[in-house]
């Protein structure tokens, strides 16, 4: 899995983080690891709800990698391929 379709998996494990947030996410910073790197201060004017969205975005970040991490290594035990809306395989 390349560091993008990664991104994706961990914002959407991410606390705070919905489809709405996540499509201005990815607006703002161009990408979901551009998105993974943002400080707090600029995730506020992008979270709904603004600095309680911001801060669970921030402070469940490190959860989420290692959710993604573990939904990965699950899914290569069992010959499950992960595919995001950014996959070259995705369907059309």
């Amino acid at each position: 899995m390349d560091a993008e379709s990664f991104g994706v998996l961990v914002l959407s494990l991410t606390e705070g983080v919905g489809y709405a947030t996540f499509r201005r996410l990815v607006e703002e910073f161009g990408s979901s690891a551009g998105a993974l790197g943002a400080p707090e201060s600029r995730l506020v004017k992008l979270a709904r709800r603004g600095p309680e969205t911001a801060r669970k975005i921030t402070s469940s970040r490190k959860e989420a990698e290692e959710s993604a991490r573990r939904e990965m290594e699950l899914a290569s035990r069992h010959g499950v391929r992960l595919l995001t809306v950014n996959s070259s395989s995705y369907p059309e």
